[in-house]
């Protein structure tokens, strides 16, 4: 159980600190690194320390142990929507959080991991980890609505506004604007 609820409360420290980092708009759809400091001096290692944090534990929540959660969203309304990942196991799952109980789960086909997932306008967007594809779902029945091919890894994904914020594994956040 405290493995599970490690994972999930590292899972949304990632997406937080995603959010976060995406607050600042860049000019341009990557981010660049400046090479000199504000006051004119070279930029350093120093200068790229993040700040150490100490998280607070306010609440735990129940947990499915099963699940090997890759991404976590939770509507307005309060429903949670998982990912699980695995070969030959992955899902999307809809459970309630303050209980732990899954009221529905949808398998991928087998070959597929399920990555991230996040809220579009158009429904819940999941992607996969090496198959280069996207799977759009109905949010209410759950069903696939669209797949989508990708040009590369998909790790985590998150919404920026009205951009999606995909992480690949590499040191780059990609914005993508959505089209449907």
């Amino acid at each position: 159980m405290q493995k599970v609820t490690r994972r999930l409360a590292i899972a949304l420290i990632c997406a937080l600190s995603v959010c976060v980092l995406a607050r600042e708009k860049p000019s341009s759809k990557e981010f660049s690194t400046p090479q000199r400091r504000e006051d004119g001096k070279p930029l350093s290692l120093q200068d790229f320390r993040a700040p150490l944090l100490e998280p607070e534990v306010v609440r735990i929540y129940p947990h499915a142990t099963d699940c090997f959660t890759q991404g976590l969203y939770i509507d307005e309304s309060g429903r949670g929507f998982e990912s699980n990942g695995g070969i030959n196991r992955s899902s999307l799952r809809e459970f309630d959080p303050a209980t732990g109980v899954v009221k529905r789960e949808v398998k991928l086909p087998r070959e597929y991991w399920a990555e991230g997932v996040c809220q579009t306008d158009s429904g819940l967007l999941l992607l996969t980890w090496q198959n280069r594809r996207f799977f759009l779902y109905q949010k209410e029945s759950l069903q696939v609505q669209r797949t989508y091919d990708w040009f590369g890894e998909g790790w985590g994904i998150t919404r920026v506004g009205p951009l999606l914020a995909l992480s690949d594994g590499t040191q780059k956040i990609q914005l993508l604007e959505p089209t449907s």
